[in-house]
């Protein structure tokens, strides 16, 4: 959870000049953007794990001529795929809403959360959008072995 003490602290002490309404409408949009990020963090890890698990497949049945059923973890990628692209939505709507409910002068320092979170997101996002599934998997791949082949000559 990405608690937000500053915020919390300014909603309890009744800081904004708009009044509580406003404070109410931001801790509302703090709770639904701590929730989005929950959501999307989870969605991109499960994507990223079934990612590692491809690429370590393909690794070994390339590398140790292994005879793994790479079918198995491609189905495991197109299983969290679904997920990863559904949790989009509700975190760009968050950040937006926050950044809305919560556009203080007193929060300004907090805007820095939403704005990294949104590049994450970005980033993440160019990076499948780039390449696929697959270019992902082989990047990983390729990470895989030379991290092996730097280890192997020591």
């Amino acid at each position: 959870m990405h608690k937000w003490t500053l915020v919390s602290a300014v909603l309890a002490l009744g800081v904004f000049s708009a009044g509580p309404v406003l404070a109410q409408t931001c801790e509302r949009a703090t709770a639904t953007y701590e929730a989005a990020v929950d959501d999307y963090l989870g969605a991109k890890f499960a994507l990223d794990r079934a990612t590692q698990l491809l690429a370590s497949a393909r690794y070994a049945s390339i590398v140790g001529k292994m005879k793994i059923n790479i079918a198995l973890q491609e189905t495991d990628v197109a299983r969290a795929l679904p997920g990863y692209i559904a949790s989009l939505g509700p975190a760009y709507a968050a950040i937006n809403s926050i950044d809305a409910a919560c556009s203080t002068d007193v929060l300004a320092t907090q805007h820095r959360l939403p704005t990294q979170f949104k590049q994450r997101i970005d980033d993440d996002l160019a990076s499948l959008l780039q390449g696929g599934v697959d270019k992902l998997a082989n990047d990983q791949m390729a990470d895989t072995k030379s991290m092996f082949d730097s280890t192997n000559k020591k």
